[in-house]
């Protein structure tokens, strides 16, 4: 039987392990940006949104990226792109976080633009209030272990189809929604 996202459960475990087989070179590669062009449209509310979003004065896009932490789940990461795949969703590896303290890693998603993902409850609210005392934040989404992965990949597509980079500067947020 095929789980929510076409995988039996020993492929997800397999998958988990690093096996990149079916995988695009996007994923390979670890990093996901939105294609060139106009984003597709469709009749459900995310497409809506999408063609709703925010520029800037200078016509920059307002449209959220995010960079997730080295301890997120990477099947919510592989997940969220395969169903949006103009969603902007950065690694880990791709970013070098790999080790470094939550301190370094705001660091890293800040200079980026990028808003932070990750599942540490315990220190990085505190830490991300430190930060935003000196220095602006695109902001971090904390999204809980337990929360099952299809909640969290229909979350964070709803936050990217409907919110803008803007709302999210110098926030700590949480899901679920």
């Amino acid at each position: 039987m095929l789980g929510p996202y076409g995988m039996v459960g020993i492929q997800a475990r397999e998958f988990l392990a690093g096996d990149t087989v079916g995988l695009s070179d996007g994923a390979r590669d670890e990093v996901y940006e939105a294609p060139a062009g106009p984003a597709p449209t469709g009749s459900d509310v995310l497409s809506e949104a999408r063609g709703c979003q925010t520029t800037t004065p200078d016509n920059t896009s307002m449209t959220l990226r995010f960079q997730a932490d080295a301890d997120l789940n990477q099947l919510i990461l592989h997940a969220v792109v395969r169903r949006e795949p103009a969603l902007d969703f950065q690694t880990a590896a791709a970013a070098g976080l790999a080790g470094l303290r939550d301190p370094a890693v705001l660091i890293l998603a800040a200079r980026d633009g990028r808003v932070l993902v990750t599942p540490d409850q315990t220190t990085m609210p505190s830490h991300c209030a430190a930060f935003i005392a000196t220095a602006t934040s695109p902001g971090v989404l904390i999204i809980p272990q337990r929360l099952p992965i299809a909640t969290a990949v229909d979350d964070l597509r709803l936050i990217w189809s409907t919110m803008d980079a803007e709302e999210w500067r110098n926030t700590i947020r949480f899901l679920p929604l």
